[in-house]
């Protein structure tokens, strides 16, 4: 609660709360330096002296933000002795009938004493006028007393002040005093004091318009307790006016430019992201398709893990193959068993390939031997070929005698039956092998 700013001096003492909510932890008096070191600046509500604000109420048209401020000059213009440019002017949200509570102070010494606070370590946010300090009741209005001020709040959370002679009696009623409390409650139900107040105003009892009594006169509720002036529901705007901030509680000139970076940082990871994503899912649809690819061309692969991986390895190995079949294939061992069969092996009653090895089972014929027993001719002839023979259940099982060489339709030695890719597989390896690049 400060005193006159022109007064205003780092060692001038003054009244002050510490709260916690709305509950007052400390309260007292000291100079505002011993305040500071006393009390942590995390959230500062300074009231200004009843002589330094002035309050008013005017009527303003429904305008826009950017156009109030001009609008308020105007309508105070007629209310003030001086240059309206020389005040710091703030005002409170307009009322449904038009009308909005108005509060100035001179400009000069606004700045000057809001500076001195900062620098004593109270960085004030808000300056508010004495009169909006003061506990907003539910009804009726409020009355207190500051150093020859009288000070009035209402229901709706308007306030008002009236200064009167500092060197009048406080146990004599000043009768402009009077008057000017006349006209606050006449309008009201119901009125009560915020201790301490001068003895004249503690027996002050308001009268009916036609003076005959006051028995209808509005009533007195009991007194609020002194503390309480503390806890008085505050505005939300003051004259902490932006232009007149203090530079210590100004924010950096880099603040926008690094929150505008800042901004365009957080775009740019959400955009990366974004990106990344997709970029992902086009991943995935590729190896999917790679994998579809690679099962289409290599059918023999049980499952596809990676598929460019798996892709060059069987390209490897059908290279180094150099375009040969492997003896235990069908087609190659069926070729050279052709020349193991003896005369007569149009009759086979059945052919079976499983595991690399082929059974034939002749058909036995009435004018001819059984084909199925094994002469030695025929083995010396699969001995050549590099067959073997053996006879299982009546049927013949033959098989490469050594499985990792080159079986040929001639022979091992002669000959030889090479398998050359078509043109469809041609096209395949190619693309794999392009792709492994």
């Amino acid at each position: 609660m400060l005193p006159r700013l022109a007064e205003l001096q780092p060692e001038t003492e003054a009244d002050f709360a510490l709260l916690e909510g709305q509950r007052v932890v400390r309260q007292g008096r000291l100079a505002l330096a011993a305040i500071a070191a006393a009390v942590p600046a995390s959230d500062i509500m300074a009231i200004l002296h009843p002589a330094d604000a002035v309050l008013a109420e005017v009527a303003l048209p429904p305008l826009p933000s950017h156009q109030l401020d001009a609008a308020v000059a105007n309508a105070i213009e007629p209310l003030v002795l001086g240059d309206v440019d020389t005040l710091a002017v703030a005002c409170g949200p307009r009322a449904a009938d038009g009308r909005a509570v108005v509060a100035w102070a001179d400009r000069a010494w606004l700045s000057r004493g809001w500076n001195l606070l900062a620098e004593v370590g109270l960085p004030a946010r808000h300056l508010v006028p004495a009169a909006l300090s003061l506990p907003r009741p539910e009804r009726g209005i409020v009355l207190a007393w500051r150093d020859h001020y009288l000070l009035a709040r209402d229901a709706m959370g308007r306030g008002a002040v009236l200064a009167l002679d500092p060197l009048a009696d406080d146990t004599v009623a000043d009768p402009a005093a009077a008057i000017w409390l006349e006209s606050l409650v006449a309008t009201t139900d119901g009125y009560a004091l915020l201790p301490p107040v001068p003895t004249w105003l503690a027996r002050w009892r308001p009268t009916t318009p036609d003076h005959a009594s006051s028995a209808s006169a509005p009533e007195r509720t009991p007194d609020l307790d002194p503390s309480s002036r503390w806890l008085g529901q505050l505005p939300a705007w003051s004259l902490a006016v932006p232009a007149l901030r203090p530079r210590r509680l100004q924010a950096s000139p880099w603040r926008r430019p690094l929150a505008w970076l800042g901004g365009a940082a957080a775009i740019w990871l959400l955009g990366l992201n974004v990106y990344a994503w997709q970029l992902q899912d086009e991943a995935q649809a590729i190896e999917r398709r790679m994998a579809a690819q690679v099962r289409d061309v290599f059918p023999q692969l049980p499952v596809i893990l990676d598929p460019l991986r798996q892709a060059i390895q069987q390209r490897d190995t059908l290279r180094a193959a150099g375009g040969q079949t492997d003896p235990q294939d069908f087609l190659p061992l069926a070729l050279t068993t052709a020349q193991l069969l003896p005369p007569g092996a149009q009759a086979i009653q059945a052919i079976e390939y499983q595991d690399g090895a082929l059974q034939l089972r002749f058909a036995a014929t009435a004018d001819s031997v059984n084909r199925n027993a094994l002469s030695p001719d025929v083995m010396s002839r699969a001995q050549q070929l590099g067959l073997q023979v053996d006879e299982v259940d009546g049927a013949w099982e033959i098989r490469p005698r050594d499985p990792t060489g080159a079986l040929t339709a001639g022979g091992r030695d002669g000959g030889g039956l090479s398998i050359t890719p078509g043109a469809q597989t041609t096209r395949d390896l190619n693309r794999i092998s392009g792709a492994s690049r």
